[in-house]
């Protein structure tokens, strides 16, 4: 066994340069190594960030867009509520001035006074000759 150490140690004294850069190699790969990973997770977690960013930004304008939408389908509703309300107030109001026009005209005959505004209204009146 101490033959074995006498000739390693013989060997590196003769040999240390080539050791040594072995070593020096070994210890550089390790520091590289250690500051590569570093710089990577710090690459990877400053392109997350990143990306996170433009994503929240594009949420923010899809919402922005949305609710500038919802206000203009409320208006548009309003607005069509509106003139439906405006259209059958004024469509009762024709139907009840047809339908005094046709009583005054009519002047007491009820067979015709009922048909005629059965016509008018689009209300089914039922005859009494009907029932029959």
């Amino acid at each position: 066994m101490i033959d074995v150490l006498t000739m390693l140690w013989s060997y590196l004294k003769r040999c240390w340069k080539y050791v040594a850069a072995g070593v020096g190699a070994l210890v550089a790969y390790l520091i590289y190594r250690r500051f590569d990973a570093n710089n990577g997770a710090t690459l990877a977690t400053s392109t997350n960030e990143i990306e996170a960013r433009e994503i929240e930004a594009a949420r923010d304008h899809e919402r922005t867009a949305r609710e500038k939408n919802e206000k203009v389908l409320q208006a548009t509703l309003e607005a069509v509520q509106k003139k439906y309300d405006e259209a059958q107030q004024q469509l009762d109001t024709a139907n009840r001035q047809e339908v005094e026009r046709i009583v005054v005209e009519s002047a007491g005959d009820p067979l015709v006074l009922a048909k005629r505004i059965s016509a008018v209204t689009g209300f089914a009146i039922i005859l009494p000759e009907d029932v029959k």
